[in-house]
């Protein structure tokens, strides 16, 4: 960071700003204030369930968190249900970064051409793919190179979307003054679900055979998975594109519908 220039946009920005006479950052500064005032969690949750696009982003964020655990259990699944030695988990280990950083590095492209709906689907669809062939390559014992690319893979394309849905969507789907609370549910939802997915494996985990970890974690990972991507794919809309400065959060709303009473004889 020592080196790094900084960017032309800041520089604008900043000149802008101190061109602007000294009675105008004021004003300027009081708006802010009192839009930041407009904010707050509790009023960023009542907005998100009024409004469809942000209703159904928490839906399928509940769903893509519940996945959360096969991030952190991958060891578990290949030291007890795989039954791998120290070997071939050293070298399973080894091709992880390589797996994650290629398609870390993919979901990055594929965000900026084809937009962040098609982002969150195509790599829920490339995790649930990637952690499938892991405990399958791990279980059946195929090779630990093999198991290794697919962790990885699944490591990169899960977080890829993760911070898709969870840092860029909601953003992006958020009126300005409730933008930065409206972020925070994200980070709720996480912790929420991955403590439920933790007190499920909690509950199961001194029942069944440590051979069956590596199934138990399948389960709760590829529905989690599949339901965010109906759920994206069906209900939420791109925003790829949009403005921040004029989204209200209600551009995807469904336009109500204007019942008429009717009276016998009218």
């Amino acid at each position: 960071m020592l080196f790094a220039k900084e960017t032309n946009a800041f520089l604008t920005k900043r000149i802008e700003y101190l061109k602007t006479p000294i009675k105008e950052r004021e004003q300027r500064s009081k708006e802010e204030r009192e839009q930041n005032a407009q904010g707050g969690i509790l009023t960023a949750v009542k907005f998100a369930f009024k409004h469809r696009q942000l209703r159904f982003l928490i839906i399928a964020c509940c769903c893509f968190y519940l996945a959360s655990l096969g991030t952190a259990t991958y060891s578990t699944v290949m030291a007890k249900s795989a039954l791998m030695t120290e070997e071939e988990i050293t070298l399973a280990l080894f091709l992880y970064p390589v797996g994650n950083a290629l398609f870390t590095l993919i979901s990055g492209f594929v965000s900026d051409k084809f937009g962040r709906k098609i982002t969150i689907i195509a790599m829920s669809c490339s995790a649930l793919a990637c952690y499938l062939l892991f405990v399958f390559s791990g279980m059946f014992k195929w090779t630990p190179y093999l198991t290794g690319i697919a962790i990885g893979g699944f490591m990169g394309s899960y977080w890829g979307a993760g911070d898709t849905i969870g840092g860029i969507m909601f953003s992006e789907s958020s009126p300005t003054n409730l933008r930065s609370s409206v972020t925070v549910i994200n980070t709720l939802l996480n912790g929420i679900m991955g403590g439920l997915a933790t007190v499920i494996t909690m509950i199961l985990l001194p029942i069944i055979p440590e051979k069956m970890f590596g199934y138990m974690y399948l389960g709760l990972t590829v529905p989690g998975l599949v339901g965010a991507i109906i759920i994206m794919w069906l209900f939420v809309g791109e925003t790829r594109g949009l403005d921040l400065k004029t989204v209200t959060g209600t551009e995807w709303d469904k336009p109500k519908k204007n019942k008429e009473k009717t009276q016998d004889g009218k």
